[in-house]
């Protein structure tokens, strides 16, 4: 089956706008053919995707196939010009039936972040300032007819909405925002009422990227105050409501807890790990493919696939179209260049990157333990939190599965394996050796009922962990440089203890962006903690040839040195910790690794033995 539509070979990632996409002439991968099971269904669908797989895209693709020509309701030309050569042109019932037939509300919440309530509260009156220009047509005089269904107060309420005078609530008295809660939150309900009586047909509803302001809600604290103007938009436009003739909402996270949908019984909620349509946002490995031949690199798929591909979605092996567009269009410039496309990173700066920075951060072992064997490449079993929404983040900051559950909604985690039609799916060529983060090798039965496999999908999110743990561990995170200045006063100080407890706290938030044994993941922790203060007054060098041998970290400050040799304990135990540091300490006297320093003028050295294991260590001096 042919998936590409296109003119000419060009692609615009950034467009989400079906006309706009289709009108460029540009690539098109076509998605028409779920059409029919889309908006046949009287239901609300909860679709949920990570950000750029093409959620806003996929709503214009129904709102341009639905919409009628509102002021000429016969007139179907443009959206058959739209859809011409495309899948769901075959289908004639559908196309006769539906295509131009129905009105069409379409808002999207995607813009509605900003860190005060009002800030927020006005984007989305906004939207509906929009939305309200784009129905102006009512009040004018050849629907003078209809006056009456519409309602004085209606028509108030769109002349409000679209006075300039009403477009600022910065100097507004508590008295007159509460009467623009009051607005926003009935209109939607209001405006579906009446375009079913105006034109007698139901009316489709669509609304992209619903928790967004919930999301800087939460960020900035105020999040019961949103809740409220969000939950009652939606409960009220999309509850028992009759006028509706099928609904989509989209965004990232299914949220139960705080009751968004109060009271909708008709809706279907379908995640990433949900069969319904699991190709219907995204791109398959086929349509991939075809897009490869039709830019002539079909010899390209194989780095595309470990760059790529790696989401599964209930079964469906799937890229994210934002990273494959933006690679092809890149790809196809070097080429007129006579050079050949290196695949990058393009995922990591469309969303926001705070859920990873904050689990990263979160000063718990088995928290930092389980995302350094995520970096490494492993799979976890985790415990499927579906349930869940930003708050969670706060108040269960210390709860791994609900980190992992958010993370693999936002696209930063992807199932390795789940259960479908009663029998095991993995994804081609994954390997499931890696220990679990519990030390124990998987079993090859299904994750026990509540829980999945999950892991980092492919190489691009992947370097969004290294980003975000160098970050972390580095001069742009000012609490890490503020503890690694203490902990290098401590330790030209002799201070043992404070470099231990120092030490300690820094440890638990550690993720190596380097792989290997955990002896060179203790030294590149080492690395990351005194590296941010280098090129001071402070000369670090780590492995120096010394003595009879290498030393691993060498401090020197003016005529003052610091060695630093380190072990793996044994064990857990602070008893073994304790030992190996004393055979630390022995090994810098029998190898002479003051020699060096010495040699060089250095008059006071201290000399510490540092003994790791697990997230926990032990520093003797000596």
């Amino acid at each position: 089956m042919k998936h590409v539509a296109c003119r000419k070979v060009g692609f615009e990632p950034g467009v989400s706008n079906f006309r706009n996409l289709m009108e460029s002439g540009a690539v098109y991968v076509d998605k028409t053919g779920f059409l029919r099971e889309l908006v046949t269904s009287r239901d609300i669908k909860l679709m949920l995707r990570p950000s750029r797989f093409g959620k806003t895209l996929t709503l214009s693709m129904i709102q341009n196939f639905l919409e009628m020509n509102y002021r000429d309701p016969e007139d179907r030309s443009e959206p058959q010009r739209l859809f011409s050569g495309l899948e769901v042109a075959r289908d004639r019932e559908l196309c006769d039936g539906w295509m131009g037939r129905y009105p069409v509300i379409s808002i999207s919440f995607k813009e509605a972040s900003d860190s005060s309530f009002l800030g927020s509260f006005f984007r989305i009156r906004s939207e509906l300032q929009i939305l309200a220009e784009k129905f102006s047509f009512l009040l004018s005089p050849e629907f003078a007819g209809q006056r009456a269904v519409l309602g004085a107060g209606f028509q108030e309420d769109l002349r409000h909405l679209m006075d300039v005078s009403n477009r600022t609530l910065a100097l507004a008295s508590e008295a007159e925002i509460r009467g623009e809660v009051v607005l926003v939150s009935e209109f939607l309900h209001r405006l579906i009422l009446r375009l079913n009586a105006v034109f007698g047909k139901p009316v489709c509803v669509l609304i992209d990227e619903y928790d967004v302001p919930l999301q800087y809600a939460r960020r900035h604290g105020y999040y019961d105050e949103m809740l409220v103007v969000v939950r009652a938009m939606l409960s009220s436009a999309l509850k028992d409501n009759g006028a509706i003739l099928f609904g989509m909402v989209t965004d990232c996270l299914r949220v139960a807890r705080e009751s968004v949908f109060t009271g909708l019984n008709n809706l279907n909620v379908f995640g990433v790990n949900d069969p319904f349509m699991n190709s219907l946002i995204g791109l398959t490995r086929d349509e991939v493919q075809e897009l490869l031949d039709v830019c002539g690199m079909a010899g390209r798929m194989e780095d595309v696939v470990r760059w790529y591909d790696g989401y599964n979605f209930a079964g469906e092996a799937m890229f994210c179209p934002w990273s494959i567009c933006n690679f092809l269009g890149d790809a196809m410039v070097a080429v007129k260049k006579g050079k050949n496309a290196v695949p990058r990173n393009y995922w990591v700066n469309t969303s926001g990157n705070a859920l990873l920075e904050i689990c990263m951060s979160c000063p718990d072992e088995v928290i930092s333990e389980r995302m350094q064997d995520l970096v490494d490449g492993r799979i976890l079993e985790v415990g499927n939190c579906e349930f869940v929404g930003y708050p969670d983040i706060d108040s269960r900051s210390n709860d791994f599965d609900i980190f992992a559950t958010l993370m693999m909604h936002t696209g930063y985690l992807t199932a390795a394996r789940s259960q479908w039609s009663g029998r095991e799916q993995e994804l081609e060529g994954e390997n499931l050796k890696p220990v679990l983060g519990t030390g124990e090798e998987p079993s090859q039965d299904l994750a026990s009922e509540g829980t999945i496999w999950l892991r980092i999908p492919n190489e691009e999110v992947r370097q969004c962990f290294r980003a975000k743990a160098r970050f972390l561990t580095g001069r742009g995170n000012p609490v890490w440089v503020s503890r690694s200045r203490e902990l290098i006063s401590a330790l030209f100080a002799g201070e043992a203890e404070k470099a231990e407890r120092l030490l300690s706290d820094m440890l638990l938030s550690f993720i190596s962006v380097r792989d290997g044994t955990y002896e060179s993941y203790y030294h590149g922790f080492m690395v990351a903690v005194l590296g941010v203060v280098s090129g001071s007054d402070v000369v670090i060098e780590s492995n120096t040839e010394t003595g009879n041998g290498y030393s691993d970290i060498q401090l020197t400050r003016y005529l003052t040195g610091v060695i630093l040799e380190l072990k793996k304990s044994s064990d857990r135990t602070t008893m073994s910790r304790n030992q190996a540091c004393m055979e630390a300490l022995q090994q810098i006297d029998e190898q002479q690794y003051e020699q060096k320093m010495r040699q060089s003028g250095v008059k006071q050295i201290f000399r510490y033995g540092i003994a790791f294991s697990g997230k926990s260590c032990s520093v003797r001096a000596g």
